[in-house]
């Protein structure tokens, strides 16, 4: 990175920053001391989890962070320049010493403790050979003041010179360089593409008594955020084209193209900068949703139309269920991921390119349309309670293509496998959280199959009409909030009209399997 990308961008930082500048001040208790700090939430694996014990307030989710982000991308030598200025209002009634930061990318960096995939897929995440990234923080920023800031991990601590008081905005601004690797991950590139999903510094989600912060676990989503508005402009060579979370507008140079993203109320912000040598197909949906296939190869035009329809009929089953899709665009993209599989975000799958010329991959596009809904609109914390989103999703995706006849056989089928492989598992109960997986296969086993042998029997208890009442009223009462399991088993419970406790208190803690 030459030295005038860094000093132009940390121009253009100031200058954001001065447009939404605000004051500062210090909160004190009633006795004239200083109110308590507001703790770290830091999971011991060696201690089982209690279930019930989240309570996300929807309070805690407005005024909602606001990302203003400057990005550009020099594809030949694989770096990224930015900027960003976040607007954070201290939604707690603790004051605050400092504000947390996750910047997941740091996690590919050379000697990290703890990498962020299993041995056994090292291959994977490696198949151009070693290579590893780098993320650093070149400046920060509280309100246009320097400020002083450490990394540990994949956690970047800012410290506030002076104590941030309940109900308090401050402006936080970052100057940062990235050198993305030829990995196949959330985040990685090979010689025609780069893709950046759980890239840029977020947040973590601060409820009224914890910052919520995670090791980038390395089975399952270990990210969990709140609800946000991004404004992003993307700088690259002309002849790339940038796919994003968010419809974006492309204006041209004479040698680079800046591509401008706004998009409002979504959990997290994904891109792909892609090569000339990608072809793209579009479809609309009934309620007018553009979805857009991004590939490159030797296809035929009539599996890309597959793919294209199974995605709009996805979205169409899932609107006509659930409720309004709330955005206007949804994005496929082939990348090289460390899994045969797709990987979720707002608006935008990355699918492995492998996985993406195999009849599995309709299943997987349709699962994260699915996902669109409850992950994105409705979140949820995916590292205590990854079943709410993936044991619902994958329950509803069944009716995509099976009627009630075939989807108790098929039920059936899966109660039998799975108690099968529970033999095998160490840690069989729902309320596990993700630090207790070894391998991607038990993680699947007990928060996808598990999660969905238990909203399947939901829906027989509550029958038909109830069950998708409970869905609707569900995501109509945590759209663009955070939900946990006990927000969702009241739900239940008022459609149901009686107490729905041992029910879930079987289906979530026990380590037996129930019967259905």
């Amino acid at each position: 990175m030459k030295p005038r990308h860094v000093l132009s961008i940390a121009f253009v930082l100031v200058f954001a920053l001065m447009l939404a500048a605000c004051d500062n001040g210090i909160y004190q208790a009633e006795n004239g001391e200083d109110a308590p700090q507001i703790p770290v939430v830091e999971i011991d694996e060696t201690n089982d989890y209690a279930p019930y014990e989240e309570n996300y307030s929807t309070a805690a989710a407005f005024p909602i962070p606001d990302y203003i982000i400057s990005l550009e991308i020099f594809p030949e030598e694989r770096l990224v320049s930015g900027v960003a200025a976040i607007s954070f209002q201290n939604m707690s009634s603790y004051v605050l010493d400092k504000i947390f930061l996750s910047i997941p990318f740091n996690a590919f960096t050379e000697n990290f403790p703890y990498p962020p995939f299993l041995p056994v897929m090292e291959s994977r995440v490696f198949q151009h050979g070693r290579a590893f990234g780098s993320f650093d923080v070149n400046m920060a920023t509280i309100n246009l003041n320097p400020a002083e800031f450490s990394i540990e991990g994949t956690l970047l601590t800012i410290y506030l010179d002076e104590h941030l008081a309940p109900g308090v905005p401050v402006e936080i601004g970052l100057v940062f360089t990235a050198h993305i690797p030829r990995i196949s991950h959330r985040t990685g590139g090979n010689d025609y593409a780069m893709w950046f999903g759980n890239f840029l510094p977020t947040l973590p989600v601060l409820t009224e008594g914890n910052w919520y912060i995670y090791p980038y676990y390395p089975v399952g989503n270990p990210f969990f955020t709140a609800t946000s508005n991004y404004h992003v402009n993307i700088t690259a060579p002309a002849e790339y084209t940038i796919v994003s979370t968010g419809l974006g507008v492309r204006s041209e140079g004479e040698t680079n193209a800046v591509t401008t993203i706004t998009v409002d109320q979504v959990r997290d912000f994904a891109f792909a900068v892609l090569s000339p040598t990608y072809e793209s197909r579009e479809i609309i949906t009934e309620a007018g949703v553009g979805i857009a296939i991004y590939f490159r190869g030797n296809w035929d035009d009539d599996a890309i139309d597959a793919i294209l329809n199974t995605a709009r009929t996805a979205f169409d089953y899932f609107e006509a269920r659930i409720g309004i899709y709330p955005h206007q665009s949804f994005d496929i993209v082939e990348t090289e991921m460390f899994v045969h599989d797709a990987i979720k975000y707002p608006g935008i799958v990355f699918v492995d390119a492998l996985h993406m010329r195999t009849p599995a991959v309709h299943g997987s596009i349709a699962r994260d349309i699915g996902h669109q809904w409850f992950y994105d609109v409705v979140g949820n914390n995916p590292v205590t309670e990854p079943w709410l989103a993936h044991g619902l999703v994958s329950f509803l995706q069944l009716g995509l293509t099976l009627d009630e006849e075939a989807m108790s056989e098929h039920m059936q089928g899966v109660h039998q496998s799975l108690q099968r492989a529970l033999f095998y598992i160490e840690h069989p109960e729902l309320f596990r959280h993700l630090g207790y997986y070894a391998s991607w296969s038990d993680f699947h086993n007990i928060q996808f199959l598990r999660g969905q042998l238990l909203f399947y029997n939901l829906w027989q208890r509550l029958g038909d009409e109830d069950f998708d009442q409970f869905v609707r009223l569900y995501y109509g009462r945590y759209a663009f909030s955070i939900a946990a399991s006990q927000g969702l088993i009241a739900i239940a419970e008022e459609i149901y009209g009686q107490s729905l406790a041992d029910f879930f208190d079987e289906w979530i803690n026990s380590p037996a399997l129930p019967e259905i």
